[in-house]
């Protein structure tokens, strides 16, 4: 407008550059509003279809974290464990972290009222009832999760929700829940009924007016395509009980990459530890690898562990706030497979994940693959993976590099190497390393895995300060363009060395050589110097010293 005002009084040279500048800003000011006016539109019919059509529950932007009773409990769970739950979530410092979800599942209820046909929870296990319970859990800053089935019978042979979505939905909303699951047990396999099942459950649950979690339990891939418009996660996989059926949630997850983000959530099911107290336990390298890999699929952290027995392990493995934020990143963006040996997931799509022949066509494959995930900070969370039976060395070369950094949304279509180079942050160990082009690891068999935090490295800041860095390590190996590795006392070939342990012990060796040395040297010179002075200071004291003749 100031521009507008000048052009309207200006006159010669000056005004005519005041008329341009105005038709500039003019012309700005109507694309601004052009430009506004569209993302207006489309924001206001994209929520209108929403509210409409889809979810409309405002949660889920992240991942849930918490514990659910399954895999611990079974069908045991009961008010006075899911109270201790709470209180342990809370004394190992987990519910600060974000598990914040402490899940019901099945055998929790134990019929309908013969009058109103709500569902009547076991009043042996809540004698305080489930809106009794989730007072409590609210009161303690925790959120709770229930179980329900889509079929007319849930897994156990409890009551199911089919034919009764709005009745159960409100009853779930009267009683304080924040997160329902529903199961497929007993239900039609067909897909469009099955969709259309669980949609009657979304619109009972939008028009309770309560923001529920609403978490689908159909273990297909074919329900990752619709599944933001019905639910904020859904199972992609069967049941997670093993090292094969971690495998085969890990391939079956590359089939859905991009249908993941705020609000809807690829579920490739619950956590599992490596401690005793729970019916399915992973090796100790196996648990670690599945919240590591869980985390680079942006995969709700469900802790299915037995939570009162948590091994030392598996509480570190849980409390990686590194690991978490990747998982929490607020892009929500899943990642994806930067270099794989694997043979391509397709034939696993359709598969049956529980009939005895489709175990089978599950075999495990002697494969190795990277996964990258790009994140909101500007770095990536990259995982080197061994699917294989035995040991074997993992690397993400240049040309992988070049992948993980095309995965920016702004760097898409980018194939230069040229000007490639990360400084990386192993999220296990913590070691950092500087201006590294490639990583290489050996890993264990049967999911050994090490993850990192790469971040792109600075060219213009080292053209400042002209620093070369040079990386080594026992296990997980970060490899530079440095000309070579030198002990010479300048280190001539680098500004910063990090080196391997015996790297480490032979120079500390050589530095302590040089140190006795060095001070035996001073040493010497010290005395001789000293010594020297002392004879110059004699030689001068006895020629400048007067004669006196003594008379007698």
């Amino acid at each position: 407008h100031a521009a507008t005002d000048r052009a309207r009084g200006g006159r010669g040279r000056g005004g005519a550059r005041a008329r341009r500048a105005a038709t500039m800003a003019n012309a700005s000011l109507s694309s601004n509003r052009a430009v506004t006016s569209f993302f207006s539109s489309i924001i206001i019919l994209s929520v209108f279809a929403l509210g409409a059509n889809g979810l409309d529950n405002g949660v889920g932007r992240r991942p849930a974290m918490g514990y659910n009773t399954w895999n611990d409990l079974q069908c045991k769970p009961s008010g006075s464990a899911i109270r201790r739950a709470a209180d342990t979530l809370d004394k190992l410092g987990l519910a600060s972290l974000g598990y914040r979800y402490v899940n019901i599942d099945d055998c929790w209820s134990a019929s309908r009222d013969p009058v109103t046909n709500r569902l009547v929870h076991d009043p042996k296990a809540f004698p305080e009832g489930i809106k009794g319970l989730a007072d409590f859990m609210h009161s303690r800053g925790f959120k709770l999760g229930i179980y329900t089935d889509r079929g007319q019978l849930t897994c156990a042979g409890r009551p199911g929700s089919k034919g009764r979505e709005e009745l159960d939905a409100q009853t779930f909303a009267d009683w304080g829940i924040d997160y329902l699951k529903e199961d497929s047990c007993n239900a039609t396999t067909s897909h469009a009924t099955a969709l259309d099942e669980y949609r009657k459950m979304r619109d009972a649950l939008n028009k309770t007016g309560r923001p529920i979690y609403f978490s689908l339990c159909g273990w297909h891939t074919w329900y990752a395509s619709p599944g933001s418009s019905i639910g904020n996660s859904w199972r992609i996989a069967g049941d997670v009980t093993n090292w094969k059926t971690m495998y085969r949630a890990i391939r079956k997850s590359e089939l859905v990459i991009k249908y993941a983000g705020p609000g809807g959530w690829n579920d490739p099911d619950m956590l599992i530890g490596s401690g005793g107290g729970s019916i399915f336990n992973l090796l100790a390298h196996q648990s670690r690898t599945q919240f590591s890999m869980w985390a680079v699929l942006a995969a709700p952290l469900l802790i299915g562990a037995a939570i009162n027995n948590l091994t030392a392990w598996d509480l570190a493995t849980y409390s990686n706030v590194d690991v978490i934020n990747v998982d929490q990143d607020v892009w929500g963006i899943q990642g994806s497979p930067v270099f794989s040996t694997c043979p391509p997931p397709e034939h696993l799509a359709d598969l049956d994940d529980y009939s005895p022949e489709s175990m089978d066509k599950y075999a495990l494959t002697d494969c190795v693959q990277v996964w990258a995930r790009p994140l909101s900070t500007g770095s990536y969370a990259v995982i080197l993976l061994n699917l294989a039976a035995d040991s074997r060395t993992v690397a993400c070369d240049l040309a992988c590099m070049a992948k993980i950094k095309a995965l920016r949304p702004e760097m898409r279509g980018t194939n230069g190497t040229e000007r490639i180079a990360f400084n990386a942050k192993n999220l296990w160990s913590k070691k950092v390393y500087k201006k590294i082009y490639q990583l290489e690891s050996k890993l264990q068999a049967s999911g050994g895995s090490e993850l990192f935090l790469l971040t792109p490295f600075d060219f213009d800041e080292e053209a400042e300060g002209e620093t070369r860095y040079c990386s080594y390590d026992d296990s997980a190996t970060a490899m530079t363009h440095c000309d070579g590795f030198s002990l010479s006392f300048f280190f001539d070939k680098c500004d910063s060395v990090r080196l391997s342990k015996t790297q480490f012990i032979m120079l500390s060796a050589l530095h302590g050589a040089m140190l006795l040395l060095s001070v035996g040297g001073v040493l010497w010179a010290v005395s001789y110097l000293a010594s020297r002075r002392r004879r110059m200071a004699g030689r001068g004291l006895n020629k400048d010293l007067p004669v006196y003749i003594r008379h007698e």
